[in-house]
């Protein structure tokens, strides 16, 4: 276990041999000296991979070797995850080769404000890394000056700036990419129900497809997972921080109806677990208990011509894991022959399912609490960030079924125009806004029905939020859902919803803008121009 363990900020002496003792408390295969560590007492189910849980030196140059091994010793004794580090140390090479291949293989004492200043336009320069590695290479470079800033071996100053010159937007990190194709999802939907493959991988993909997770919580699921609950039964599935070394975990708990999808999906389930019951005498202890104990290494050609009977039987059961659920998943597409729009087989990307699965709620009507409820984040940031991604033909769709009701959109304020008004309406306030000016917010449609609250405005129907300032929402949104960061921080839960409820208005203005714009001009906000 990790708890309680003092962490040194400064370099102290002795503190060398003490991270190698940590070392050694952390994992029962490794020595310092390996290029390959495996944290296998950090591991937290054998549903996952044993890759999440190693650290790889082999590209990193043996100059900077050693220092390296002690930053990843201080980065995981200070709590961070695994995969993290790895990926940090994997992004710090970037760095550490260009000391070699540019600098002359300098010492990183002679490391100054100079050196960084070259990288980042060498960083600048180079076209085939993505905005994303590029922000990742200088975060990692940024951690591991400032952490290691007291070891012998390091500048004397400070010589990293602050801040990330290669910060990505939120439009960045929302990359059509990480979505899956709505005629792909088609497609798979129907491979998927082809009961010739293993029941196995079926159900692994209608879960990920179902429920927004990620693919190790799902490979890490109880064989007793189901409880009868209502007219349903509850799914109990386990989930970790990701953030950290944790080995509790916490169970996150899904109703799902005994019929229709849901009954699909529970039929599933329930044969899993009657074959995976009949396996458990075959493992070791530690692999005991789990949902998805299957054969292994048996060829899918296998399953298809309706062979695989005497291999399933013959075959030594294991747990499955993330990266043999992603292989599997390439190896189906394959036999299928899906295809993307370029004509290659299409690459099925497990976390690629938690993107659309909460992108199709949200805009399917679903709160942000009950999409937390399903996908375990505490908190609203993560999927506005990274999960949430803009559908603007959506957007047009619920515009067009509005306009064909007779239905109004949201009145906004766009351009001098305060749109979605009748014109007796617009004309009476634009004699005199000022009147009806609430802040930097809008114009309020009907100031009779004004409660004097400026936060009971923001959730008020009659605000014509101002398209013209949408930097100011997008701002506040931002700034409170920060906020709400760092009071689940402090411990202060109530201060922390109610810093997500301002986060949630603001985003519903923002959606407002967008809705009543699109109303206003069928076309879009830009089609007239």
């Amino acid at each position: 276990m990790l708890g309680n363990i003092s962490i040194a900020d400064e370099y102290t002496e002795g503190i060398n041999g003490e991270l190698q003792d940590f070392l050694q408390s952390i994992s029962c295969q490794s020595s310092f000296e390996d290029l390959t560590w495996f944290f296998d007492k950090l591991k937290r189910s054998e549903g996952h991979g044993n890759h999440d849980y190693k650290v790889y030196f082999a590209s990193t140059p043996k100059p900077y070797l050693e220092l390296v091994r002690y930053w990843v010793l201080s980065r995981i004794r200070n709590n961070y995850a695994v995969g993290t580090v790895s990926a940090n140390v994997s992004c710090l090479n970037h760095f550490l080769e260009f000391l070699v291949t540019d600098c002359g293989m300098l010492p990183l004492s002679k490391v100054t404000r100079l050196t960084i200043e070259a990288f980042e336009e060498h960083l600048e320069d180079v076209r085939s890394v993505s905005k994303g590695t590029k922000e990742a290479s200088w975060t990692a470079l940024s951690g591991f000056f400032k952490e290691m800033h007291s070891w012998p071996e390091m500048p004397d100053a400070a010589v990293v700036p602050y801040g990330n010159p290669f910060s990505r937007r939120e439009l960045d990190r929302k990359h059509a990419e990480r979505l899956i194709p709505e005629e792909i999802l088609a497609v798979l939907d129907n491979v998927f129900r082809d009961k010739r493959l293993p029941l196995e991988d079926r159900l692994m993909y209608w879960i990920l497809r179902s429920i927004p997770s990620r693919v190790q919580e799902i490979t890490s699921i109880d064989l007793e997972c189901l409880r009868p609950y209502r007219d349903g039964f509850i799914l109990a599935l386990d989930e970790w921080k990701q953030s950290g070394n944790q080995h509790r975990s916490r169970k996150r708990l899904i109703h799902l109806l005994d019929k229709g999808h849901g009954k699909f999906l529970l039929d599933m389930v329930r044969e899993q677990q009657k074959f995976a019951r009949g396996l458990q005498d075959k493992v070791a202890k530690e692999k005991r208990g789990y949902l998805f104990l299957c054969p292994k290494n048996i060829p899918l050609k296998s399953y298809l011509h309706g062979l695989q009977k005497e291999a399933r039987r013959k075959s030594l059961p294991d747990v499955i894991n993330g990266t043999q659920v992603r292989n599997r998943f390439k190896r189906i597409a394959l036999a299928f022959d899906v295809r993307d729009a370029e004509g290659k087989v299409f690459n099925v990307i497990t976390h690629a399912f938690r993107h659309n699965g909460i992108t199709e709620r949200l805009y399917e009507g679903f709160s942000y609490v009950e999409i937390r409820d399903m996908t375990g984040h505490v908190n609203n940031q993560m999927i506005h960030t990274s999960y949430t991604h803009t559908k603007d033909d959506e957007i047009k769709a619920v515009a067009k079924k509005k306009r064909e009701k007779g239905e109004q959109g949201p009145p906004v304020l766009f351009k001098g125009r305060v749109m979605n008004l009748t014109p007796e309406r617009e004309a009476k306030i634009l004699k005199n806004p000022r009147a009806y000016r609430i802040g930097e917010l809008g114009i309020c449609s009907d100031i009779t029905s004004c409660k004097g609250d400026l936060f009971e405005c923001l959730a008020c129907e009659f605000l014509a939020p101002d398209a013209d300032n949408e930097e100011y929402y997008v701002a506040e949104q931002e700034r409170w859902s920060e906020r709400a960061v760092k009071h689940l921080k402090n411990g202060n839960k109530m201060l922390a919803e109610q810093a997500h409820h301002m986060a949630d208005l603001h985003q519903k203005q923002l959606d407002r803008i967008k809705l009543g714009l699109v109303m206003a001009t069928p076309e879009g906000a830009d089609g007239g121009n």
